[in-house]
């Protein structure tokens, strides 16, 4: 019994690529390829990330609670098929762990796939998101090195894990921007020839610098506020998305650029870009930038916007 594991980094399309997954399994199944439920492949993921992340989050422990262990074991081991398990909580985890938890269930890793983002790129997105989402306040601190960010340690990791499995690692941003996501994808899992229902590329709207700051400021002061709200205020104006200052990605460069190189010398077709200095972020940090005139102009609208739709 042979597995394909996707290990779905934050904002690197893995959510449109499980949706994907959802919507072709039955097409996929006729192929050969059998597609494990959302809830065991979370299940998974959470059970080889015990004792290293946050097993204690409401979410984790939701999916803990919604699948059984011994459920998500059974989804895998289906003969005569080559099983799919995409979830981001996959990349939660110790891969040993999960290699031990596989062995123990007498199944076999043949491929691994992972999309990958610059540094400085995934955890601007993963602040603003924070930020719109989850009501984050605190400003950007200085970039610190993690290993969570160091993409040839976590290439040798996954490779170590699985020595006999094919490791498809991707430049998110490239693909994306290619139009290639969903064509790479289909061509790691073995499916490249495959008709299927597919999806247009998307992303999850973001707010723009601007509305990030507001939006801190509002999470600052503890108000709620509608992030819809926001998006539709942002249309009617000049729009620059968020990133990271020149000074926070410089930091990021120094701090990643030699693991990138590395891993730039496995995969040159992918990240080659990773490896070259000077690199430059993809919008504009706003934090404690914004006007009072701005504010209450901003401020003004939203409360025009939310009557409205009242």
């Amino acid at each position: 019994m042979a597995v394909v594991l996707h290990i779905g980094l934050p904002k690197t399309g893995s959510s449109y690529l499980q949706e994907w997954l959802s919507l072709n399994r039955e097409i996929l199944w006729a192929d050969g390829l059998h597609v494990v439920s959302a809830d065991a492949a979370h299940r998974l993921g959470t059970e080889a990330a015990a004792g290293v992340a946050d097993t204690q989050r409401r979410d984790v422990r939701q999916i803990q609670s919604s699948c059984a262990f011994s459920d998500a074991i059974g989804e895998i081991q289906v003969p005569g098929r080559k099983t799919i398990v995409a979830s981001e909580y996959l990349s939660m985890g110790r891969p040993e762990c999960l290699a031990e938890i596989l062995a123990s269930a007498k199944v076999v890793v043949s491929d691994v796939i992972c999309y990958l983002r610059r540094q400085d790129h995934i955890c601007a997105s993963g602040y603003a998101q924070a930020v719109k989402a989850l009501g984050h306040s605190e400003r950007i601190g200085t970039a610190l090195h993690t290993d969570r960010l160091d993409w040839h340690q976590l290439y040798e990791t996954w490779r170590d894990a699985f020595p006999q499995a094919t490791l498809h690692i991707y430049n998110y941003d490239k693909c994306h921007a290619e139009g290639r996501l969903l064509r790479s994808y289909k061509e790691a899992l073995g499916a490249g020839g495959l008709a299927t229902q597919d999806l247009a590329q998307y992303v999850n709207l973001s707010l723009s610098a601007e509305m990030t700051e507001i939006a801190r400021m509002l999470n600052e002061r503890g108000k709620l506020f509608d992030p819809d709200c926001l998006l539709k205020i942002q249309n009617g104006r000049r729009f620059v998305p968020f990133g990271f200052s020149k000074k926070t990605t410089a930091e990021f460069e120094e701090l990643f650029i030699a693991s990138n190189r590395k891993l730039a010398a496995r995969f040159p077709q992918e990240f080659s870009d990773y490896a070259q200095p000077g690199w430059r972020s993809k919008g504009d940090d706003l934090t404690d930038q914004i006007s009072p005139a701005s504010m209450a102009e901003i401020l003004m609208e939203y409360v025009h916007q939310r009557s409205a739709a009242a």
